[in-house]
């Protein structure tokens, strides 16, 4: 599979999402289609659309309707297509007025029984973890669809603060990427790298300091992010152990280190919710990103210093992938809990040091942060 297709077809989709955004920008402000401040949980100083999304899903799309003819068809897209679009619709419907949890469930089930039962990306085995292997369909069907939502949920939770979701979203896919490169598994590594290019594009609005060029990525958005990441990680973990020259041992637990921040974050929050008596899906500000924000870090660097822990989770992942499985499981688990735990207790001692390269004073970025996510 030639690199110089897959960096034309990353380039289509950069590209599009690139020259796009500003068009959407205007739409969404003379159709006011736009997340308003509130003085409460949403404290951006200013209206902004929030459906970058919409530019990144049709750059997906277009880019591999221009680019699919040159990759071997190894994949059964015409089932995966179909539940990108419900995830995105989805969303779209949910940003532009609310829909009830369980509608939004019910269509994501509907998206993942496309994902399951159409492509086949399920959770086959266990790989020795409890002492299982193959699992029995109804159980292989079940798990598969408690992943799925998990993941999707997962990023869609994490879209807290400017360039968090999308910077995230992009660093996984790369990885995903190269390992379907080196395994010759073509459509998946197509969709991998051109879903990372448009992510890219588009944290240079959701990061931009002009609030006439912000744009959040809206539900639209990390639904598509969370169902094109939810199927790479399945896909990645039934992929590790067929192959003799790139076989992974611990395959189920590096894929666990590849997308630690958005499931252990949303594991934590909900463990704080729980234990004070709560719904966990009762919102409130116990997110990373919202401690960092509290804390007085920039957005900016508190959305870097996520992608730092996430690069090194997936490092430590990789270094470590040739042990056996539960070993591996042991250490990405305990590492995640106490460092993830750990975090908190160092923007303390940050703040009381009042460091001034990673404190915020006055918002001297502009950068506006969306908190509607629970």
């Amino acid at each position: 599979m030639s690199l110089v297709l897959i960096f034309f077809a990353s380039v289509t989709a950069f590209m599009l999402v690139y020259y796009s955004i500003p068009m959407i920008i205007r739409v969404a402000n003379n159709n006011q289609l736009y997340d308003s401040p509130d003085g409460k949980r949403k404290v951006h100083s200013t209206n902004t659309p929030r459906l970058g999304g919409v530019s990144v899903f049709g750059a997906i799309i277009l880019s591999l309707v221009c680019w699919i003819f040159a990759f071997e068809q190894d994949l059964k897209l015409h089932f995966i297509a179909p539940g990108l679009i419900i995830l995105f619709f989805t969303g779209l419907r949910d940003d532009i007025a609310d829909l009830k949890p369980k509608t939004k469930l019910s269509l994501q089930l509907l998206a993942i029984a496309l994902f399951t039962f159409g492509a086949d990306i399920r959770i086959h085995s266990f790989y020795g973890i409890f002492g299982l292997q193959e699992l029995p369909y109804w159980f292989s069907v079940m798990f598969t669809f408690f992943c799925y939502v998990v993941i999707i949920n997962a990023m869609n939770l994490i879209d807290g603060i400017d360039g968090l979701a999308g910077g995230l979203a992009a660093i996984v896919s790369i990885t995903y990427g190269v390992w379907f490169y080196l395994i010759g598994q073509q459509m998946i590594c197509l969709i991998a790298f051109i879903h990372a290019a448009a992510q890219v594009a588009f944290l240079r609005f959701n990061i931009s300091q002009d609030p006439r060029l912000r744009i959040f990525m809206g539900d639209c958005g990390s639904m598509i992010a969370g169902g094109i990441i939810a199927v790479l990680t399945i896909r990645f973990i039934e992929t590790t152990q067929g192959n003799i020259v790139y076989f992974l041992s611990a395959g189920p637990s590096v894929a666990l280190g590849i997308v630690i921040i958005p499931l252990f974050d949303t594991l934590r929050v909900f463990v704080i919710r729980v234990s004070k008596g709560k719904s966990p899906f009762t919102a409130d500000r116990n997110h990373l990103h919202h401690l960092f924000i509290d804390m007085g870090l920039t957005h900016r660097v508190a959305s870097a210093v996520l992608y730092g822990i996430n690069i090194g989770f997936i490092t430590l992942s990789l270094s470590l992938a040739y042990l056996p499985i539960v070993s591996h499981l042991l250490i990405i688990f305990f590492s995640g809990i106490v460092v993830l735990n750990l975090i908190p207790s160092f923007l303390v001692w940050l703040r009381r040091k009042r460091l001034p390269v990673l404190v915020e004073k006055e918002n001297p970025l502009g950068i506006d942060v969306e908190v509607g996510k629970s």
